[in-house]
């Protein structure tokens, strides 16, 4: 009668230890299955790109400022805030920053091309300043577009028609 009960023990233990390997096997790899298939994006964008665009009466210097024909008079200020979603550092290229007038499409203002590296899960806010010794002119809506290389692939953002201030 013990040994039929040890043997009981011995077959349910088994049985249980079997089904546990299997039931582990399965759910992993259901798991890895579904975490090969869903592929995060490496940056995101954060916050969108923004455009502030103001200019001064070249007319009048700022209060303090002693006149001076070569001064700037038009400004922009665009702003984006990437986030870097791995634990790797990512290189991006900014290839263009540009404000563009919304009528015909015209280039009003640009920086050259530069690099950005963003840290591991970084959160990083991009401000890019553009200024010009040339007024606005006739141009009295504006866009700004922000264009962005990261592994090989080109991005471009864009903002809404902001007025000149």
């Amino acid at each position: 009668m013990k040994l039929r009960k040890a043997w009981t023990i011995a077959v349910i233990t088994s049985i249980g230890m079997v089904s546990l390997f299997v039931s582990h096997h399965i759910l992993s790899q259901t798991i890895s299955s579904h975490t090969q298939k869903v592929t995060m994006p490496t940056v995101i964008i954060r916050k969108s790109l923004t455009l502030r665009a103001w200019e001064e009466d070249p007319n009048f210097p700022p209060i303090g400022m002693p006149p001076d024909p070569n001064r700037p008079i038009s400004y922009a200020l665009l702003n984006v805030t990437f986030e870097n979603t791995t634990l790797d550092r990512i290189e991006m290229k900014i290839k263009s920053v540009t404000v563009q007038s919304s009528q015909n499409g015209d280039i009003l203002l640009a920086l050259p091309e530069s690099a950005l590296t963003l840290g591991p899960l970084e959160i990083s806010p991009q401000q890019y300043f553009l200024s010009s010794r040339k007024t606005y002119g006739q141009h009295r809506t504006v866009v700004g577009s922000l264009t962005y290389e990261l592994n090989g692939q080109t991005y471009t953002l864009t903002t809404e028609a902001v007025p000149v201030r």
